[in-house]
């Protein structure tokens, strides 16, 4: 899904990637987050908060009302705390457990 998804790459100082993110568009509404990652060295330093904020403006701009997210069980308090709601039972993805969470989009 790369080429048809909105990408966001954080960079720290000395030119080091330190954090990703993408957005998928799944229909005229709805956008996916994956691919989150933030370097061990830099978690709880805002720069995944940061990345799913630009995301979340990105598909604002695409005029996309919500997001889905399938969250890894130990980041559900992550997108908890920016407006994100679980739904339906845990499942496994590449036999890692997650749960499947939603967010509404201000409009625009």
């Amino acid at each position: 899904y790369d080429f048809n998804a909105d990408h966001v790459v954080v960079f720290d100082e000395g030119g080091a990637c330190v954090g990703t993110g993408r957005a998928v568009r799944l229909d005229t509404r709805t956008c996916q987050i994956g691919r989150m990652a933030t370097s061990p060295t830099q978690r709880r330093s805002g720069v995944g908060a940061a990345v799913l904020e630009a995301l979340e403006r990105m598909a604002v701009l695409r005029g996309l009302r919500e997001v889905v997210v399938h969250s890894q069980l130990p980041a559900v308090s992550f997108y908890t705390r920016r407006g994100y709601a679980a739904e339906g039972d845990t499942f496994l993805e590449e036999g890692v457990p997650h749960v499947k969470m939603r967010k509404v989009l201000p409009i625009s």
